[in-house]
């Protein structure tokens, strides 16, 4: 199997063990950084979804407790309503 293209330079005397982990040190940074915003966009798009869904939660809470509310206004203005008065 051939070696790699850093390994031939350095053989051929093209480039010193320095400068070849320079290199390879700046090639690992710029995919640090190239999968830093990736992260970032994904852990955004997390953050969100899960908003979101809280308050889609939150909303059908609200929606429950006033739908209670209108019933139990309902059910004591019918009781008023039809009380039969007593002598």
């Amino acid at each position: 199997m051939g070696s790699s293209l850093q390994e031939q330079l350095l053989k051929a005397g093209l480039v010193n063990k320095q400068k070849a982990s320079q290199a390879r040190k700046q090639v690992a940074g710029k995919r640090r950084q190239q999968a830093a915003p990736d992260q970032a966009r994904l852990d955004a798009e997390q953050a969100q979804a899960r908003q979101r869904e809280r308050d889609a939660r939150l909303n059908r809470e609200r929606q429950e407790e006033a739908e209670k509310k209108a019933a139990r206004a309902q059910i004591k203005q019918l009781i008023e309503t039809h009380r039969v008065a007593r002598d």
